[in-house]
This record gives structure tokens, C-alpha cells and sequence, in this order.
């Protein structure tokens, strides 16, 4: 969830990793978690947040065109995010309790 909302912010996956990695591998640490499951988690989930990422979308509207549908685009793309966000959040949770 934390590259989610990072990527949202940020616009960028490598951004939000950048931001949020260091505190992934410290929270790995501290739970006895393995961090590059962490780590992976949260680049998993900043590729996700690129679906809702205000400034790909305005990309994707600069380059198709339809001028000022960037708000149905956006309430179109949640609804996947949300979808694969949670995907994600329970593989994640699986393969830290399994390995």
C-alpha cells in the first residue's frame, strides 16, 4: 500500500522506491520479516499506484486527446487498483508466512 500511495505522490515507481525502500528494509528488520519480500511488496504496489498517478494520467490525456477526461479515467482506473493492490497485499502476506 505504502508504493501505492508513494507512486501516487510521487508519479514515479523508481521514485516511490527510492522514498519508501530504506524504511521497507527497517521494518523488515524490526518485525523478522525478510525485507527483499518487503522491498518487493512495495515496488510491486508502486507499479499499481502508476494507474491512478495524476501525472500518467495527464500524459495519457495529452497524448490521446480528449481534453478534460482525466477525472473518468481516473474513476475507471481506481477500481483496478484497488483490485490489484489487494491482489498483491495478500500474495505478499502468503509468501512471507510460507518462506
Amino acid at each position: 500500500m505504502v508504493g501505492i500511495i508513494g507512486t501516487f505522490v510521487t508519479g514515479s515507481t523508481t521514485s516511490s522506491g527510492i522514498l519508501f525502500a530504506k524504511m521497507q528494509t527497517e521494518v523488515a528488520a524490526q518485525i523478522g520479516a525478510d525485507a527483499v519480500h518487503l522491498v518487493a511488496a512495495n515496488m510491486a504496489g508502486g507499479a499499481i499506484g502508476k494507474l491512478i498517478s495524476p501525472q500518467s494520467i495527464a500524459v495519457a490525456i495529452a497524448a490521446i486527446g480528449p481534453s478534460g477526461a482525466d477525472g473518468k479515467i481516473m474513476s475507471q482506473t481506481v477500481k483496478y487498483c484497488i483490485l490489484f493492490g489487494l491482489i498483491v497485499c495478500v500474495l505478499s502476506y502468503l509468501s512471507a508466512v510460507l518462506i
